[in-house]
């Protein structure tokens, strides 16, 4: 009697086995995948949430005032949001451009009488000019100087009564006082002239004695100037730009003078002369 091999179940044959192990494979990767996914989805909906939390916060922007402006045409201010969103969303401006004006000083008088040290004022660094006069017969001189005893100008030195002006560039803000010699009463006028409007250009300009000129407006480029002086004594012209600064020595002589003068002005604006004379003097813009 021959004898038959028992067949194995299903389950304990080869591919059974293979397919059994396919299979649990596919459900480990399929628990793994999900464990992954759902701790890639925490983080965005954490971020979701934390996003939305931002965009609900409304800033609460509170402004300082304005600085002056400043003399390059600027000002700043600094504003705070209140609510600390962490954003510059609806950020009020924090810079703007302004118009800068300089604020002209008021302008200083200051009398006597006879040989006399003014008290100290103030005068700020640009153009000051002094209208000097005097009543007396005998000799009349006025020396600008400052704190620290520096010499800075002679306003004037004259003999006998006196009607005049003098313009003087400050180099540096400070207090300055006059030394004054006279033998009547005397007086000083300054002023510090800032904001000076385009003026209207003039062909000439006369005087007499010691003067600082009104103010001309001028051109940049080649100018030529016509200068006469009939006194007999000393006659000087120094060109200064309204801000104070020399610009040329148009004359300086003794006696009548009949002459012209070229200069390169390298600027537009107004200008002003410095005249030293004891005569009718004349200045034509050619």
């Amino acid at each position: 009697m021959v004898k038959t091999k028992a067949e194995k179940p299903w389950y304990k044959r080869w591919w059974a086995i293979i397919l059994f192990i396919f299979v649990g494979l596919i459900i480990l990767g399929g628990l793994f995948g999900d464990n992954n996914s759902t701790s890639n989805n925490n983080p965005s909906s954490n971020n979701q949430e934390s996003n939305s939390q931002v965009n609900d916060c409304v800033p609460d922007w509170q402004c300082i005032s304005w600085s002056e402006c400043s003399e390059f045409g600027k000002q700043t201010r600094t504003c705070q949001d209140n609510n600390n969103c962490g954003t510059n969303s609806g950020k009020p401006a924090v810079t703007q451009t302004c118009i800068y004006v300089v604020v002209e000083p008021e302008p200083i008088t200051i009398s006597g009488s006879g040989q006399q040290a003014s008290e100290y004022f103030e005068l700020e660094q640009g153009l000051s000019i002094f209208k000097l006069n005097s009543n007396g017969n005998g000799h009349f001189s006025m020396v600008l100087y400052d704190d620290e005893g520096e010499y800075i100008d002679l306003l004037v030195n004259e003999v006998g009564s006196f009607d005049g002006s003098k313009l003087v560039a400050i180099d540096k803000s400070g207090k300055y006082l006059l030394d004054v010699s006279a033998d009547g009463s005397w007086q000083a006028h300054i002023t510090q002239p800032r904001n000076i409007e385009k003026s209207e250009t003039p062909l000439t300009l006369s005087g007499n004695g010691q003067e600082a000129s009104d103010f001309f407006y001028l051109k940049n480029g080649m100018r030529r100037f016509s200068i006469s002086h009939s006194g007999s004594g000393h006659f000087s012209m120094v060109l200064y730009s309204a801000d104070g600064d020399y610009m040329d020595l148009l004359v300086n002589e003794v006696g009548s003078f009949d002459g012209s003068k070229a200069v390169s002005l390298s600027t537009s604006g107004n200008y002003l002369l410095d005249v030293s004379a004891d005569g009718n003097w004349e200045f034509s813009i050619e």
